[in-house]
């Protein structure tokens, strides 16, 4: 009897002493739970979850309802959330190196592109000196596909979509839509919608499938095939102290890493596959899809974005031989490779 009440103490101690390090994340999202991005991330979770055998699990609260795209970096940093899911372009002066994937128009051919130059830079000495001195850490980076209008109007051409007021945000949309004789309007993430359905904007740039779950569709009737680019969307962040200063173990980072890789590769794979379907849904509903005839004319109107970043930044405080670093990762996986 003695021997199984002591086994039965010791196994009590155990499981308190595995409890007591068990941690649940209340992870701020500024997207709705049905968009392409959380459900990348409720996979990440999974995985995360799965592979510290429950040690770490994550509660999401959607569409900014724990802070807006705006707020959670410094939430975060305050201690006031353990993570969050933002986009960086909402810190401009803040984040400059952590945004310039999240930023740039008319840069990447692909999702996976975007994703793998932003991996690179998060792991160069610039990008880890702007992420301690704001107090976070990005466990894992999220892809935009190919970047078109969503329209209540109809253009086809250059000359026809002129004069459009169109949703945009940060530096650099505005100068890009400004240089092919657009309107730029700041219109945060989550006001899409409504914007287009009050008049506010007579287009949006977003993905088929971001589109879609926005139910865009509903005020925009036509999805006008011009060509963007694709972007880095929003990032996981945990305070940095977290990751890097020992807060967590190196048992349960390794295990993040690993989830976060499993995450990064699947989500990769899918962004393509999922925008032509959910397009060809939209269209079977009565969006039209409208050919957009002046791809070539728009690429040799807009200028250097990357070029456009070096110049601004390093005006801003950003070392040149920072900017240089980065700008040379960009390049590489970029449509104006050098």
């Amino acid at each position: 009897m003695k021997k199984h009440a002591l086994a039965a103490a010791v196994a009590a101690l155990t499981l308190g002493s595995v409890t007591a390090h068990a941690e649940q994340l209340k992870v701020a999202h500024i997207s709705v739970e049905s968009s392409p991005l959380s459900v990348a991330d409720r996979h990440f979770a999974n995985e995360v979850k799965r592979l510290t055998n429950g040690d770490l699990t994550m509660r999401f609260f959607w569409s900014g309802s724990l802070g807006s795209g705006e707020e959670i970096i410094h939430l975060i940093a305050g201690g006031a959330i353990p993570a969050g899911v933002t986009a960086p372009v909402y810190y401009p002066s803040e984040l400059p190196i952590d945004a310039v994937t999240n930023s740039l128009p008319f840069t990447f051919a692909s999702a996976g592109d975007a994703m793998d130059a932003k991996r690179e830079i998060a792991k160069t000495a610039p990008a880890l000196a702007e992420y301690k001195r704001m107090g976070v850490y990005p466990l894992n980076h999220h892809g935009l596909g190919m970047l078109h209008l969503v329209c209540s109007k109809k253009a086809e051409t250059l000359a026809e979509l002129k004069g459009f007021r169109i949703r945009s945000n940060g530096f650099y949309w505005p100068t890009a839509f400004e240089s092919i004789g657009v309107i730029p309007v700041s219109v945060p993430f989550n006001e899409m919608y409504e914007s287009l359905q009050r008049g506010v904007v007579d287009c949006t740039f977003t993905t088929w499938a971001g589109a879609s779950a926005g139910r865009l569709g509903e005020v925009a009737k036509y999805w006008i095939d011009i060509n963007l680019g694709a972007l880095t969307g929003p990032s996981f962040y945990v305070p940095y102290s977290k990751y890097k200063e020992g807060g967590w173990s190196p048992e349960r980072i390794k295990a993040v890493d690993e989830a976060a890789e499993i995450a990064f590769q699947a989500e990769k794979k899918s962004i393509e596959e999922l925008d032509a379907k959910k397009l060809a849904e939209a269209t079977a509903k009565g969006v039209e899809l409208v050919r957009f005839k002046d791809n070539d004319k728009l690429k040799t109107a807009i200028p250097d974005m990357i070029a456009l970043w070096g110049k601004k930044e390093t005006g801003a405080g950003v070392s040149p031989e920072a900017a240089k670093a980065i700008m040379d990762v960009v390049y590489r996986y970029s449509t104006n490779r050098k």
